[in-house]
């Protein structure tokens, strides 16, 4: 496969769209030192996660682990309708709440519930992001990028 085409089939147009080109496939990915998988949202893109068999068994693998996994605005949906938020506090884009199947469903901005972190929307795409930064790596260097943004 030439390089052009592969860079066909790396490029995707998201609901608002921005044009996000991968620097490698998912099938050409070692996720053995991930730390975190981190599934963005809006449509049709949280469909395509939820139908990428490849993706699901990679979430089943890290949710079995107590691996973290962050997901925001509808993709939520996509651990919720694979048992993966059972008696977990979680939160999603408004109208997905019956998708998250077994879940406790807050409507918070953010919300964290050991190993799962999830968000609303686009909206709380700052603070879900600040979230992440604390747990990979520590309270001070998110608030750090707070100050620095003129978040806090």
């Amino acid at each position: 496969m030439s390089s052009k085409s592969l860079l066909l089939l790396a490029e995707i147009t998201g609901s608002h769209n921005i044009k996000v080109i991968a620097d490698q496939l998912f099938e050409d990915t070692d996720y053995k030192e991930a730390k975190m998988l981190i599934l963005p949202g809006g449509m049709p893109g949280t469909k395509h996660l939820g139908e990428h068999e490849g993706l699901i068994d990679l979430l089943k693998s890290f949710h079995e682990k107590g691996n973290r996994i962050s997901a925001i605005c509808a993709a939520p949906s996509v651990l919720g309708q694979n048992q993966i938020l059972q008696g977990k506090k979680v939160t999603c884009y408004p109208g997905n709440e019956d998708k998250l199947l077994g879940a406790v469903y807050t409507g918070n901005k953010v919300e964290i519930d050991s190993n799962i972190i999830t968000s609303k929307g686009l909206g709380t795409a700052i603070e879900f992001s600040l979230v992440i930064i604390e747990s990979l790596i520590n309270k001070e260097t998110a608030d750090k990028i707070a100050a620095t943004i003129q978040f806090r």
